[in-house]
């Protein structure tokens, strides 16, 4: 597990990467990501490294439980449900115990779309919490709830959950989390994952219950190393319960300058030089400069006099110094600041 911020695991995640093609230059090296931007973006970085990166796979989670959970769904016969489906089905559930009860918790908003998506949302939370009806049931009966205020709204929400669940599994549908928990018995069977060199989670600040299955499985399967973004400092401790979750599981907290050849390193010299100028030699606040010339000096970030940035009060300057008008000067101040009177 290689902890640091983003600078720091940047170049170890280019090394390992280059250790896995140094053995192997076509086996398939899976990384598991949060989101596909940030798979676009360490594609990038690899090419800019001049690391092969061929059969290099970026998967989400939700990717890779697609791969191996749906064959699993499909051998039960159930097919994914599309979130527009799934919220029709949550609307007829409500709307049908509004008319049949007269004391139905959630009776004025019964017909509302929020609310369908709303109770949606809740059920998807439950379910990746590995929590099923029952468990929900078990709380309604606890000592802790407050009965006159939450007994039969808890109630109400139980019984929209347990329709929820028996008609997706009479029409043969079957929802994300139903597809995550059957890949967390499938991802050895997927090819490419078995013929991997090894698996790599990159960017994950926190997982989920169901998540964290997912991730165990394939850490039993194949190697895996975590990159972890973390710093020390208040506004990186609620990365701490999943570094936690990992040093249970076994993984060892390495640095990127001490790891071993193909586990995690920094990169050479030359190439961090020249990826990242600024954060090794400069605070972290000198990256907001850079943005600000970038939004506002048309994408030259270098800050020498006459590529815009911000004038001597703070304003959005355009490239030859003078503030930009956002429509709070009048005329006679425009011409001034251009040079001439304005279209």
């Amino acid at each position: 597990m290689v902890l640091g911020d983003y600078p720091a695991l940047e170049p170890g995640f280019i090394n390992v990467i280059r250790g896995f093609k140094r053995a192997e230059p076509l086996a398939p090296v899976i990384v598991l990501i949060p989101s596909h931007l940030l798979g676009l973006h360490l594609g990038r970085l690899l090419a800019e490294g001049g690391v092969d990166h061929v059969n290099t796979r970026f998967w989400t989670l939700e990717d890779l439980a697609r791969l191996a959970g749906e064959p699993a769904m499909l051998r039960q016969g159930r097919s994914h449900a599309a979130s527009l489906l799934r919220r029709v089905l949550v609307a007829g559930i409500c709307e049908g115990l509004a008319a049949r009860r007269g004391s139905f918790y959630f009776e004025a908003i019964a017909d509302k779309p929020g609310f369908h998506e709303a109770v949606l949302s809740t059920i998807t939370d439950l379910k990746h919490a590995c929590l099923t009806p029952k468990h929900l049931g078990a709380v309604a009966k606890g000592p802790g709830l407050k009965k006159n205020l939450h007994i039969k709204k808890i109630g109400d929400l139980l019984e929209i959950w347990r329709a929820y669940e028996e008609e997706m599994e009479r029409l043969g549908w079957h929802d994300e989390a139903d597809m995550m928990a059957a890949a967390c018995d499938g991802v050895g069977d997927v090819d490419l994952v078995r013929r991997s060199t090894g698996i790599l989670l990159y960017g994950f600040y926190d997982l989920d219950e169901i998540q964290k299955r997912l991730v165990q499985t394939c850490f039993e399967v194949k190697p895996m190393t975590a990159f972890v973004p973390y710093d020390s400092g208040r506004a990186f401790e609620f990365v701490e319960p999943v570094i936690e979750w990992f040093k249970e599981g076994g993984f060892v907290e390495v640095t990127p300058a001490a790891a071993p050849e193909g586990a995690a390193r920094t990169t050479s010299a030359g190439w961090q030089a020249a990826r990242l100028p600024s954060t090794a030699a400069a605070p972290r606040w000198k990256a907001l400069d850079c943005l600000c010339d970038r939004l506002f000096a048309g994408g030259d970030g270098g800050g020498a006099e006459g590529s815009g940035g911000l004038d001597d009060r703070g304003h959005p300057a355009d490239r030859k110094g003078h503030a930009i008008d956002r429509g709070g000067t009048g005329e006679d101040e425009a011409a001034k600041d251009t040079g001439g009177p304005r279209d």
